[in-house]
């Protein structure tokens, strides 16, 4: 895994966090344990950016396999310790995560044989395998937002 620092300006983190507030449509993450995502990867508004923060995933061999989306923790969310399933595609999940807003306390992103703050600054990022280790969030209070981007390599 690897620690990004600066990823994402102030001012580009409020402008994330007001579309994700008033123009994101939330659905139930597949942990089933109240986390929300947002799938923003064809949002016209947010394209420009998408596909450049992309590129830190993406390689040749990836068309059209990647994604991206808003993760929101509230209160009492979290993630358990799971490792994701990359075997969709035959290829490999890298997973970029940029920190946009971070909870009062909790929300706390531990990596199996990583090393990371437990709680990373708003603006910075990490790079990841999550299909490589086993990974987890600790539950929140507060608000925990995340623009997440990953590609199939």
């Amino acid at each position: 895994m690897t620690w990004l620092r600066n990823v994402m300006g102030h001012y580009d983190r409020l402008w994330f966090e007001a579309f994700a507030d008033h123009n994101a449509v939330w659905t139930k993450g597949r942990q089933g344990t109240g986390y929300e995502i947002c799938s923003i990867k064809y949002e016209a508004e947010l394209k420009k950016i998408i596909e450049e923060l992309s590129k830190l995933v993406r390689t040749e061999t990836t068309g059209d396999h990647w994604d991206a989306y808003f993760i929101r923790y509230t209160n009492g969310t979290f993630v358990p310790r799971h490792k994701d399933e990359a075997s969709i595609f035959g290829m490999r999940h890298k997973r970029l995560n940029i920190i946009l807003q971070n909870p009062e306390s909790g929300g706390e992103f531990y990596a199996q044989g990583v090393n990371v703050p437990k709680i990373i600054p708003e603006g910075d990022a990490y790079l990841f395998y999550p299909d490589e280790h086993e990974h987890e969030v600790t539950p929140v209070v507060g608000t925990r937002l995340i623009l997440s981007i990953g590609a199939w390599i």
